[in-house]
């Protein structure tokens, strides 16, 4: 029984007890759609200035998400990423001497 990928060419590899592998091009196009986000905007539009929120607003709003995910990570792997120090906690850890 021929397939439509073979009718068009492509070849199939035989693996064990008689399976047929997918064609390059079949697994690649199941992958882009996998990765492939279903709602694309162009880079090239832009909201109206009065849509935007206020410059300071934004600033405010990420400046807290970036506090919230600095507590979080000092919680879990106890390291202070801001001031680049280790604390006590579950992890120990250790400063590496890169070779010369």
């Amino acid at each position: 029984m021929r397939t439509r990928a073979m009718a068009a060419g492509e070849k199939r590899r035989k693996l064990g007890d008689g399976e047929l592998s997918k064609p390059r091009s079949e697994i690649k196009a199941g992958l882009r759609k996998m990765i492939t986000p279903s709602l694309v905007i162009s880079s090239g539009r832009t909201l109206p200035a009065e849509k935007l929120p206020p410059s300071s607003e934004l600033e405010e709003f990420f400046a807290s998400a970036e506090k919230e995910l600095h507590r979080r990570f000092k919680d879990k792997y106890n390291y202070d990423i801001v001031n680049d120090i280790p604390l006590e906690g579950r992890f120990e850890w250790v400063e590496l001497q890169p070779k010369p």
